[in-house]
C-alpha cells in the first residue's frame, strides 16, 4: 500500500476513544480516503504518452521485394477501431455497467471510487481526463481490453465470439462481451456458457436500469441462448512465415540498436523474396509432400509403425548477388516451426560430391581423367576399413570424371576422394559457404557423411553458378521507416577472393550439366520438359533416410531436401532424392520459365553441348534400323537403374 494510504488509514482507524474526540474527521474520512487512493493512484496510471502511443502504434511489416506484405510484427493480436466502428450496443453496455456516470464526473468520480479496470482507466485519474475526451477514452478502453484465447479489444473479440465485425454487434452479444470484463475465464461463455448468460442478463438489467435498454425487451432478451461462432482468430501467416520468425530476432537486435519498437514504430523491412516464386515453391512443395506422405503412410501402416510426419525444406536465391528468392521452412508452419533450411542439420548424401570433383579440377585433373569402376577399401584413420558401394556391381570398365559424377558413382568418386585427399575437400566446401556446420575430413566425406544444412548447400551450389565467387545469402534489402525514408540498406557481401577459380567452376558446372542431361537428374527434361541451360546434383542418404536436389541456371539456385523429423525413420525407394526432393525443384523452375521469371534463354559462359541435328532424308538412301532390339533394351534398362 502507498505510504501515504498506511498513515491516513492509521489515523483513522485507532480506538473509538479518539475518534469521539475527532467527530469531524470521522465525517470526512470517506472522502479523505478517496483522494489519497486517487493520490496514490496517479503515479501508477499509464501516462498520458502511454496511451498515446497505444493508439498510434503501428506494427513493423516483412514486405517481398515487389511490396507485397509477408507479415507482420505486432504488440497482440488486435485490430484498432475507431468509435464509429463500434456498435453504440457496446457503449451503451460498458457505460451501465462500469461507470453510469461516465458523461458527468470531470476525473473523480467520489461515489464510484473503486471498481473496475475501465473506472481506473477513466474515472479515476485525472491526469488523463485532462489529456483526452470522452470518446477518446472509450475508444482506447475497447481496443485495448483483453478478452481471452489471444483476441486483445472488441473488434477482434467480436471476431473471436460472434464472427462479425464490432460494429455488428447486437444488444445480446454486447451485453455477453462486456459481462466478461468483471472476469474474462470465469464468465467465458465458451468454457462458462450458464454463467455467462447469467452474467448477460445482469447487464441487460443494468441497461435497462439507467435507460439504456427497452423494459419491455429485457424479459424475452433475457430467455434467449448465447447463439455463438466461437472461432480463434489466428493471425495470417504469409506466405514466408518461416522467413518472417527467422528475420525476428535479426530485426529486434537491429532496432534496439537505432531505437525503434518493431512492434510500434511502423519499420517497414524490405526483403529479397521474390512472392511469385515463393508460391510457386509453396505450392510445389505442398504438392509433393502430400503425395510422398501417402507413399509413407501406407509404408508405415503395412510395417505396423506409428504414423510418422514427413518434412521437407526448399530454398532459391539468384547466384548473382546471394538475394534469396524463395524458403519454405516445413510443409506446414502451422504444425512445424522448426525451419528445414536453417536448422536442420542432415547428412546431405550425393549433393556433396561436387565438392571433391571441384577441388580435384583445382589441382588440374579434367573431366576426362579416368578411374576404373572397381570394388574399393579404404583404410580411414584408426584402421577402419570404408568400402563403398553402389545400387549396381562394379562394371571393371574404365569411367571419366565426367560420367562418375553425372551417374553418381561411389566407387569413382572414393577413389578421386582418396588422389585429392579429405582435407582439401572440406577446405573447398567451407570457401564455397559451408560455413556453419563443422566437416569431418574423412575419406567418406566424399559421399556426404557430414551433416549440413539447406541454406549452406544452396549457398555453396550458388557459388559455382556465380564463377567461384562466394556471396553471403541476402534476405533484407533495406529497412525504411514507417513513412517509407529509408533508414538502412544491405548490399550483397562478397568474399575478397574467389572460393575456387573462374576457370574450374566453369568446368564443374559443365560436369554438373550431365547430371540433368544423362545423368540421375533426366526427369527435369523428360518430366518438366525444362530445355534451358541448368545443372544439379541429386543425394540420397544410406537407406533412403534423407533425399536431396539442387539445380542451378545463370539466374537461380534451388534445393530441397526430404526426410522424416526422426533420423531413424527411413523413406522406401521413393525416398532417393530424384524422386522425393527433385520433382519440387523441377515443378518451381519449370512454372518460373512459363511464367517468364526466369529467362529461358540465359545460359552459363561455357559452351554447352549441343545435340546434333537429325540427318536430312535422303531418297535414295533405304530405311534401316538404326539399334538392334537388343540395344535399345539395354540402354532402356541402363537408363533406368542409373
Amino acid at each position: 500500500m502507498n505510504p501515504a494510504l498506511q498513515r491516513v488509514a492509521a489515523f483513522f482507524t485507532k480506538p473509538l476513544g479518539i475518534i469521539r474526540r475527532h467527530p469531524v474527521k470521522v465525517i470526512l474520512l470517506p472522502p479523505a480516503l478517496g483522494l489519497v487512493y486517487v493520490l496514490a493512484l496517479i503515479p501508477s496510471t499509464p501516462s498520458i504518452g502511454d496511451l498515446r502511443k497505444a493508439k498510434s502504434e503501428v506494427p513493423s511489416v516483412l514486405l517481398a521485394s515487389d511490396g507485397t506484405v509477408l507479415a507482420e510484427y505486432k504488440r497482440s493480436n488486435r485490430q484498432w477501431v475507431t468509435l464509429d466502428k463500434i456498435s453504440p450496443n457496446v457503449v451503451n453496455a460498458l457505460i451501465a455497467t462500469e461507470d453510469r456516470r461516465f458523461y458527468e464526473h470531470h476525473g473523480i468520480d467520489f461515489q464510484r471510487l473503486a471498481g473496475a479496470a475501465f473506472r481506473t482507466l477513466t474515472g479515476d485519474s485525472v491526469k488523463i481526463e485532462s489529456a483526452y475526451s470522452k470518446s477518446d477514452i472509450l475508444e482506447i478502453y475497447l481496443n485495448t481490453v483483453p478478452f481471452l484465447y489471444n483476441a486483445f479489444g472488441i473488434e477482434m473479440a467480436a471476431r473471436t465470439y460472434f464472427d462479425k465485425p464490432a460494429d455488428k454487434l447486437n444488444v445480446l452479444e454486447s451485453a455477453t462481451l462486456i459481462g466478461m470484463l468483471k472476469g474474462t475465464s470465469y464468465y467465458n461463455p465458451v468454457q462458462n456458457p450458464e454463467r455467462a448468460r447469467k452474467r448477460r442478463n445482469t447487464v441487460l438489467a443494468q441497461m435497462v436500469k439507467y435507460g439504456k435498454l427497452d423494459a419491455t425487451k429485457v424479459e424475452v432478451l433475457a430467455k434467449r441462448p448465447l447463439k455463438l461462432e466461437f472461432e480463434r482468430q489466428t493471425e495470417p501467416l504469409g506466405d514466408a512465415p518461416h522467413v518472417a520468425q527467422h528475420l525476428r530476432k535479426w530485426l529486434i537486435s537491429w532496432a534496439d540498436g537505432h531505437g525503434y519498437d518493431i512492434l510500434a514504430d511502423g519499420l517497414r523491412v524490405r526483403t529479397t523474396i521474390d512472392v511469385q516464386i515463393q508460391k510457386l515453391a509453396n505450392q510445389a512443395v505442398a504438392r509433393q509432400m502430400a503425395q510422398l506422405q501417402q507413399l509413407a503412410d501406407g509404408q508405415q501402416r503395412k510395417a505396423g509403425q506409428e504414423r510418422a510426419v514427413l518434412q521437407a525444406g526448399f530454398l532459391a536465391l539468384d547466384p548473382r548477388s546471394g538475394a534469396v528468392r524463395a524458403w519454405v521452412g516445413s510443409r506446414d508452419f502451422s504444425t512445424e516451426q522448426f525451419d528445414h533450411v536453417s536448422q536442420a542439420r542432415r547428412q546431405p548424401g550425393s549433393t556433396f560430391k561436387p565438392f571433391v570433383y571441384g577441388a580435384a579440377f583445382m589441382q588440374g585433373l579434367s573431366p576426362s581423367y579416368t578411374f576404373i569402376d572397381e570394388a574399393v577399401s579404404i583404410t580411414a584413420g584408426g584402421g577402419e576399413v570404408w568400402t563403398p558401394s553402389d545400387s549396381t556391381p562394379p562394371t571393371g570398365q574404365p569411367m571419366t570424371l565426367r560420367e562418375g559424377l553425372s551417374h553418381s558413382k561411389n566407387t569413382i568418386t572414393a577413389q578421386l576422394m582418396q588422389k585429392v585427399g579429405p582435407a582439401r575437400v572440406a577446405q573447398l566446401a567451407q570457401a564455397m559457404g559451408v560455413r556453419s556446420s563443422p566437416l569431418e575430413a574423412v575419406p567418406s566425406l566424399a559421399l556426404g557423411t557430414s551433416p549440413v544444412t539447406l541454406l549452406e548447400m544452396v549457398s555453396a551450389y550458388g557459388t559455382i553458378a556465380n564463377g567461384g565467387n562466394y556471396l553471403m545469402p541476402v534476405l533484407v534489402d533495406s529497412v525504411e521507416d514507417r513513412n517509407g525514408q529509408l533508414l538502412e540498406a544491405f548490399p550483397p557481401a562478397r568474399d575478397s577472393a574467389p572460393a575456387m577459380p573462374r576457370a574450374d567452376a566453369l568446368t564443374l558446372v559443365d560436369v554438373m550439366r550431365g547430371v540433368i542431361d544423362e545423368g540421375t537428374g533426366q526427369a527435369i527434361r523428360s518430366r518438366y520438359g525444362i530445355t534451358a541451360d541448368v545443372a544439379g546434383k541429386t543425394g540420397t542418404t544410406q537407406n533412403n533416410t534423407d533425399g536431396w536436389f539442387i539445380m542451378m541456371n545463370p539466374q537461380l539456385v534451388a534445393g530441397a531436401r526430404v526426410g522424416f523429423n526422426d533420423n531413424s525413420v527411413t523413406m522406401g525407394n521413393w525416398g532417393q532424392g530424384a524422386r522425393s526432393a527433385l520433382p519440387m525443384v523441377g515443378e518451381v523452375f519449370q512454372q518460373a520459365f512459363r511464367s517468364r521469371l526466369l529467362d529461358q534463354n540465359a545460359e552459363f559462359a561455357i559452351p554447352r553441348p549441343r545435340p546434333a541435328p537429325p540427318p536430312e532424308p535422303q531418297e535414295s538412301q533405304e530405311p534401316r534400323a538404326n539399334h538392334s532390339l537388343g540395344r535399345i533394351v539395354n540402354d532402356w534398362f541402363g537408363r533406368i537403374f542409373r
